[in-house]
């Protein structure tokens, strides 16, 4: 079984995506720009743990962060 195992190759499906944050406002027609999904800082740029949330008619503002 050891050798069977050996054998099969690996596939990895863990994969992340992640949109440009322009995706949605830079592909909308001008009159839904104001509509579309978009990104905000939530915090000082300066700031290494600021992430950007995303914003749109169905989404709620939330904040995001990331301790590792």
């Amino acid at each position: 079984m050891t050798d069977e195992l050996a054998q099969m190759p690996v596939i990895d499906i863990d994969t992340h995506w992640t949109e440009p944050p322009d995706l949605w406002t830079s592909h909308a027609p001008a009159k839904l720009r104001d509509r579309a999904l978009r990104t905000r800082r939530n915090a000082d740029e300066a700031d290494p743990e600021a992430l950007e949330t995303w914003l749109g008619w169905a989404y709620r503002p939330n904040v995001l962060r990331m301790k590792i």
